[in-house]
Protein backbone atom coordinates (compact mmCIF):
# COMPACT_ATOMS: atom_id res chain seq x y z
CA UNK A 1 0.00 0.00 0.00
CA UNK A 2 1.30 3.44 -0.86
CA UNK A 3 1.50 6.07 1.86
CA UNK A 4 -0.52 9.20 1.17
CA UNK A 5 1.84 11.35 3.27
CA UNK A 6 1.10 14.17 5.68
CA UNK A 7 -2.40 15.61 5.58
CA UNK A 8 -1.23 19.12 6.55
CA UNK A 9 0.52 19.89 3.25
CA UNK A 10 -1.23 22.27 0.89
CA UNK A 11 -2.38 20.85 -2.40
CA UNK A 12 -2.79 22.66 -5.68
CA UNK A 13 -4.54 21.96 -8.96
CA UNK A 14 -2.72 20.26 -11.82
CA UNK A 15 -3.77 19.26 -15.32
CA UNK A 16 -2.21 15.95 -16.27
CA UNK A 17 -2.64 13.83 -19.40
CA UNK A 18 -2.32 10.09 -18.76
CA UNK A 19 -2.64 7.00 -20.94
CA UNK A 20 -6.11 5.44 -20.90
CA UNK A 21 -4.90 2.20 -19.29
CA UNK A 22 -3.28 4.16 -16.45
CA UNK A 23 -6.50 6.11 -15.85
CA UNK A 24 -8.46 2.84 -15.84
CA UNK A 25 -6.07 1.36 -13.24
CA UNK A 26 -6.34 4.46 -11.06
CA UNK A 27 -10.14 4.29 -11.05
CA UNK A 28 -10.14 0.62 -9.89
CA UNK A 29 -8.93 1.28 -6.34
CA UNK A 30 -10.92 1.83 -3.18
CA UNK A 31 -9.45 5.29 -2.61
CA UNK A 32 -10.08 8.19 -4.97
CA UNK A 33 -7.91 8.32 -8.05
CA UNK A 34 -6.35 11.65 -7.08
CA UNK A 35 -5.29 10.16 -3.74
CA UNK A 36 -3.75 7.20 -5.60
CA UNK A 37 -1.84 9.50 -7.98
CA UNK A 38 -0.55 11.58 -5.08
CA UNK A 39 0.50 8.47 -3.12
CA UNK A 40 2.29 6.97 -6.14
CA UNK A 41 4.19 10.20 -6.83
CA UNK A 42 5.05 10.62 -3.14
CA UNK A 43 6.38 7.04 -3.01
CA UNK A 44 8.41 7.62 -6.18
CA UNK A 45 10.00 10.81 -4.85
CA UNK A 46 10.75 9.11 -1.52
CA UNK A 47 12.78 6.43 -3.32
CA UNK A 48 14.41 8.67 -5.95
CA UNK A 49 15.62 11.72 -4.04
CA UNK A 50 19.07 12.96 -5.04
Amino acid sequence: MLCSGPKSLSKGPLTLRLDADVVEWLHQGEEGYQTRINAALRDFTKHHRS
